[in-house]
């Protein structure tokens, strides 16, 4: 959505750069959680409930909620994990270790 309809972008480590993924992850983050909203982020604790109810009024997935703490080290990778949804696809696992 972020660049050329013509580039064809796959995950194989190496076809990427480095620019254009972080690019694409702040375009993704600022989609699901405006900056408006960044600083209520911050500010969430380790709570489950407290993470749930601030995904509710965003409109997102509790998991959501929980990798961006992660991602900006609001929390521990740890904590939350049961809060994300994990998916299958044609047998193969979707989920990162």
């Amino acid at each position: 959505m972020l660049h050329s309809k013509d580039l064809v972008f796959l995950e194989d480590g190496d076809s990427i750069s480095a620019e254009q993924e972080r690019e694409a992850n702040e375009y993704a983050a600022e989609l699901l959680i405006p900056k408006s909203e960044r600083s209520n982020l911050e500010q969430l604790s380790c709570n489950s409930t407290e993470v749930i109810r601030f995904a509710h009024k965003l409109g997102i997935s509790p998991g959501i909620v929980v990798g961006q703490m992660q991602h900006r080290g609001i929390i521990s990778p740890r904590y939350l994990n049961g809060l994300k949804r994990r998916f299958v696809w044609g047998g193969i696992n979707l989920e990162k270790q």
